[in-house]
């Protein structure tokens, strides 16, 4: 994921790079073709229908979303690194790369022994324990309960990482929309129509510039 990401933002730098130059609006503008250029790149097919001001815009806010979502996603690493290392040196077990089930338990049990008690009394011996490597043993429930504090106000951050993907998605899609009406907008000024007295009749002429 992360590596689809940096390589979507450098496509959208590059992208970028072409809105420092004037930008020649095509003369034959497709709305399709504007509004899939903007879909994948903001600001792209409004570059591509001539409207330079539009395309700034939308391609400044996706850069502002990715720095942010960038910024999250560094944040969220650093706080689970914390209090991974915080549960490694008070409980004698580091949950990362345990799963989201463990690390909840970690925080919930005082000891995997007391954990599995109790797991036994709701399950019988049909049910996961946890041994050997999986063990833990807080050494007292102030640290317990702190390692959570930590856990939550990470998973915190990570929904947000999530919330900034569906705003990044909504700028995409409104780029869309916009380069979309932008072009139909300039296909009808693009064409013109007059009437023409001529003998006895008048004649018709509808004129489209490519």
């Amino acid at each position: 994921m992360k590596h689809f990401v940096k390589t979507f933002l450098i496509a959208a730098i590059l992208a970028g790079m072409l809105f420092s130059a004037p930008f020649k609006a095509h003369a034959g503008i497709s709305n399709k073709k504007a509004f899939f250029l903007s879909l994948l790149i903001p600001g792209l097919g409004e570059a591509y229908v001539g409207n330079t001001g539009n395309a700034k815009s939308f391609f400044t806010s996706e850069l502002i979303l990715w720095a942010s979502w960038f910024t999250l996603d560094r944040y969220y690493d650093i706080n689970v690194n914390h209090y991974s290392s915080f549960a490694a040196l008070h409980s004698g077990l580091n949950p990362a790369g345990k799963g989201d089930t463990l690390r909840r338990n970690l925080g919930n049990y005082q000891t995997s022994l007391l954990y599995n008690k109790s797991v036994f009394i709701d399950y019988g011996p049909e049910a996961q324990y946890y041994q050997d490597s999986e063990e833990w043993s807080w050494d007292n429930s102030e640290n317990r309960r702190k390692y959570r504090k930590m856990m939550e106000d990470a998973q915190n951050i990570n929904r947000k990482t999530t919330m900034f993907l569906g705003v990044l998605l909504g700028n995409h899609l409104l780029s869309a929309i916009n380069a979309n009406q932008l072009a139909h907008k300039k296909m009808e000024r693009n064409i013109t129509s007059s009437f023409e007295p001529f003998s006895d009749c008048m004649i018709f002429t509808l004129t489209k510039k490519f």
